[in-house]
């Protein structure tokens, strides 16, 4: 069955006491309940009793629930529901339990406040005869705590308990006595001859179907494999895998099981081996392919097999944004941007601290693309997602670089030797290169009249202008940017045409120099 998280949960019964002792947790196990990553279990010893099994389901729904009860407390609740007998018109639970009442007036019981504290917890695994005490004190109390007139409000000492409260502080807050009176009401409540039971209607009739199914060897020895790594015996869990191993040698999930195995012993190369051999024979989990992503990376592996796990586990789980992320920032980093920006965009955008990053590698991704509108508008929120001064400015560097555009512009050294060096201008505008630092740039329009050349060589040019005429000096005709100019200049008058010009105020030392000339 499933409980309510989607994990399955498992019944094992085993045929004898001898294998149930090999898989026992502690010697006063007569019965458990433990969960792992790969499901969660009910363990059982031979003939185990509804009573027995009805404790063991009640740890499990309160894990199902996330109830972070003490031990005194889910221990006690679940002998409490280990009372249930099912009826013509529903369930009872509650009443006494002989054996317990019988423990609790033929041994001492230990102080309320040893068993709130989780003293009674801790002595309870020494002994057979120290775990019956504490099994029944806490079933006495929980008992009280769900049937006594004076107590109940189990639902306020939940509360009280998630909140961060102690067990004994709870308890004082909720129910408002001293422990030596609770302590009181406890023996009273147990000397009484005969504890209430509660009656639950059965729920609306659902139509089910059992069916007996045959496990095969696999399965079977994959179960116990599994429960070995529940209880923590991971030595002997991998032995057990490893020996299913032999047998079926392309069984991905027993590599999947030896690769977590070696994860959790700090063997990276073992999980990495195993996990890419599952992958190989068809696994597509999409946390064990991710897992692997991550684990590969901090193994520097090639980024072509990091991201082909990212992209099986995304074909199992359209949604796994983290998967999605990590990709989106290994094809930018093999400059496939737009299949980045596809992965980004796929996602749904995040919040708090995940913001910024996510809106960030956006912003670089569209730039690289020359989208340019989107690309500012992702800095933005880049911009409004950073968290320190550090992120504002990376952001807002983001920003001015999506609306930019980078050039090359030559100026002169201190040795008056002309070199090039990087700017940016806002997009969209025209840039001339050979505009230097220092210019006083002007712009006109006009009609070209002459060429102006000296010893051969082009040396300016004069256009009418409106307000004028206007010479304007070349020093270097290869530093002149010229648009549909004709293929060469003839010195001396020109035939009107109409021409937009650039050029450098004139100053004290030389005359307007031409920068860029425009024929329309």
């Amino acid at each position: 069955m499933l409980t309510d998280s989607g994990v399955p949960l498992r019944i094992i019964e085993f045929d004898s006491q001898s294998e149930y002792a090999e898989f026992r947790t502690h010697r006063a196990a007569d019965a458990y309940y433990v969960s792992s990553d790969a499901g969660e279990y009910i363990v059982l010893p031979p003939a185990a009793s509804l009573g027995v099994a009805a404790h063991e389901y009640a740890h499990a729904m309160f894990h199902a629930r996330a109830l972070q009860l003490p031990d005194w407390l889910a221990e006690g609740l679940a002998e409490v529901f280990s009372t249930v007998r099912s009826t013509n018109s529903g369930f009872d639970f509650g009443g006494d339990l002989p054996g317990r009442v019988d423990t609790l007036r033929r041994q001492s019981r230990p102080p309320i406040a040893d068993l709130l504290s989780g003293r009674g917890s801790e002595n309870s695994r020494e002994s057979r005869t120290a775990a019956a005490a504490f099994y029944a004190e806490s079933w006495a109390l929980a008992d009280m705590l769900v049937s006594a007139p004076d107590y109940g409000h189990l639902d306020r000492f939940f509360a009280a308990l998630s909140a961060g409260a102690s067990p004994q502080r709870a308890f004082e807050t909720v129910y408002r006595k001293p422990l030596n009176v609770v302590g009181r009401d406890l023996q009273n409540w147990i000397s009484r001859r005969k504890s209430p039971t509660h009656f639950v209607p059965e729920p609306p009739a659902r139509s089910q179907t059992i069916v007996p199914v045959r496990v095969s060897d696999l399965r079977a020895g994959m179960l116990i494999a599994d429960l070995l790594v529940a209880n923590g015996e991971w030595n002997r869990a991998e032995a057990k895998y490893r020996e299913l191993l032999q047998a079926y040698p392309d069984e991905p999930r027993l590599l999947t099981g030896i690769g977590t195995l070696g994860y959790r012993n700090g063997k990276q190369a073992m999980a990495l081996e195993s996990w890419r051999k599952a992958i190989e024979l068809g696994a597509d989990d999409p946390d064990l392919c991710y897992r692997f992503a991550l684990l590969a990376q901090e193994a520097r592996l090639p980024e072509d097999e990091i991201a082909l796990a990212l992209e099986k586990a995304i074909a199992a789980k359209p949604d796994f944004d983290d998967a999605r992320y990590r990709l989106a920032i290994i094809e930018s980093n093999r400059a496939n941007y737009q299949a980045a920006v596809a992965q980004l965009k796929a996602m749904q955008v995040p919040s708090g601290s995940r913001a910024y990053a996510y809106w960030s590698a956006l912003a670089s991704c569209l730039s690289e693309l020359g989208r340019i509108e989107e690309a500012a508008a992702a800095a933005k929120q880049a911009v409004l997602s950073a968290r320190t001064t550090e992120e504002r400015g990376i952001a807002a560097a983001l920003e001015y670089t999506a609306k930019t555009d980078f050039h090359v512009q030559l100026q002169p050294d201190g040795d008056g030797q002309m070199k090039a060096v990087t700017i940016r201008t806002p997009h969209g505008f025209e840039w001339n290169p050979f505009i230097q630092a220092g210019d006083i740039i002007e712009r006109t329009e006009g009609q070209l009249r002459s060429v102006e050349c000296s010893g051969g060589t082009l040396a300016g040019f004069t256009v009418d202008t409106k307000t004028g005429r206007l010479r304007l000096e070349v020093p270097d005709p290869t530093h002149v940017l010229m648009r549909n100019s004709p293929p060469e200049f003839t010195c001396g008058p020109q035939d009107p045409r109409t021409v937009k010009v650039e050029y450098a105020r004139a100053t004290a030392k030389q005359g307007a120099v031409l920068r860029g000339m425009e024929f329309r």
